[in-house]
């Protein structure tokens, strides 16, 4: 993706530390992003997200009073979410697996551990939106879908995929989304 592709993006940043919220910024300007608005934790992150038309979050997991696990649940599954398909990065200073774990049941798109680096973050979001995968939803999952290698099912392939006559019995497949047009 070029500099000019990226200067079109909205990007939302959610993180309690303004410091790590102006590094961002200074961060996404060097590749281009001119469009960011940042909120301070999850509650008014979500405010911010239904009044705009974000390309992409970026959020940290740790905030107060609301964190961004609650965010990232509450963009995948409330029903007057603006966009439950967008593409949700978690930038956070705790990489242990459960932090992983846990974002990647509530429906990440892609998980970095700080300190950032300019390099990571740009090969971050050009993954998200360049790479697209599947959605899924079903009772317990809302996201991406998570499987990101090609291997054989053993045994019963229990997914059940919609076509264009039958409903899903266990997920609907959603077509990857491409970034809105600014």
């Amino acid at each position: 993706m070029s500099t000019a592709s990226l200067s079109k993006l909205k990007v939302l940043i959610v993180d309690d530390n303004q410091n790590m919220r102006i590094l961002l910024r200074s961060l996404l300007g060097v590749i281009g992003v001119k469009n960011i608005i940042d909120a301070s934790d999850g509650d008014k992150g979500f405010k911010v997200f239904q009044e705009h038309a974000f390309d992409i979050v970026l959020c940290d997991i740790r905030m107060e009073p609301a964190d961004g696990f609650s965010l990232l649940e509450k963009i995948r599954t409330d029903i007057k979410s603006r966009n439950p398909y967008i593409p949700f990065i978690f930038l956070s200073g705790h990489g242990e697996a459960i932090y992983v774990k846990k974002a990647r049941d509530l429906g990440m798109n892609e998980f970095m551990v700080k300190p950032v680096t300019l390099d990571t973050l740009q090969q971050k979001i050009e993954s998200a939106l360049n790479n697209p995968r599947s959605f899924i939803k079903q009772a317990s999952y809302v996201g991406p879908d998570r499987r990101r290698q090609e291997r054989p099912i053993e045994g019963k392939d229990r997914r059940c995929y919609a076509t264009s006559n039958t409903a899903a019995k266990n997920i609907n497949a959603m077509p990857p989304l491409t970034p809105t047009p600014h």
